[in-house]
């Protein structure tokens, strides 16, 4: 899980598009260079793998896997999750571009489809505090 939390966006730089599919790549490489066994580089790169995709589409081969997700879209709904996208998205025309861009990208998750209740409770009440925050920077 560790690994999996700390390489799941090491392939962001190489790829910001298919960022996901990067990560995997190189987290593979990574952990062979430094002599995992192969049934730990499959757990952790399925786990990576899985952490892309909205709550309508997403399945899940391992509990880590939801874990990751969780994290993931919860951290990118936030207010640090749009102060990093600014940052990222630095090379955008505008802050509008940007800010439309995330609201966007946010959107695709599918907050209303988590089949977990207080999940979704959560991620709707970080995405209000942040909705906030958009209406100050816009």
């Amino acid at each position: 899980m560790r690994l999996a939390c700390l390489l799941h966006d090491v392939g962001y730089c190489q790829d910001p598009n298919k960022h996901v599919e990067a990560s995997v790549k190189v987290a593979q490489k990574f952990l062979e260079d430094i002599g995992f066994n192969g049934d730990k580089i499959k757990k952790v790169v399925k786990i990576i793998g899985e952490h892309g995709g909205s709550a309508g589409t997403q399945r899940f081969t391992y509990i880590e896997s939801k874990i990751l997700w969780t994290a993931d879209k919860m951290d990118f709904v936030g207010p640090y999750g749009l102060v990093r996208s600014l940052i990222k998205k630095s090379d955008m025309k505008s802050i509008k571009e940007i800010l439309q861009w995330y609201v966007n990208t946010a959107k695709k998750f599918e907050i209303e489809k988590i089949d977990d209740i207080e999940l979704r409770k959560e991620l709707k009440k970080n995405w209000e505090i942040t909705k906030r925050f958009l209406k100050v920077l816009r």
